[in-house]
């Protein structure tokens, strides 16, 4: 029984729109997000962290880059 109070506790704090309502908690607030679709994937746009090798030192970078 505590091992079942402390994974609702848990979900409460992580992703309480996991849980059911009532044991969501009492001032929870739920943020309500489109589900994603089944197969549907996240495509990245851009490379984290490419700005940092534009600020670096010159021919290495610059060949990275173009490359």
């Amino acid at each position: 029984m505590a091992a079942a109070k402390s994974l609702i506790n848990y979900f409460r704090d992580v992703c309480p729109q996991l849980l059911p309502k009532k044991y969501a908690g009492r001032f929870t607030v739920i943020e309500t997000k489109e589900a994603p679709v089944y197969g549907q994937r996240a495509v990245a746009t851009t490379v984290d962290g490419v700005e940092l090798l534009g600020e670096g030192a010159g021919i290495a970078s610059e060949r990275i880059l173009t490359d």
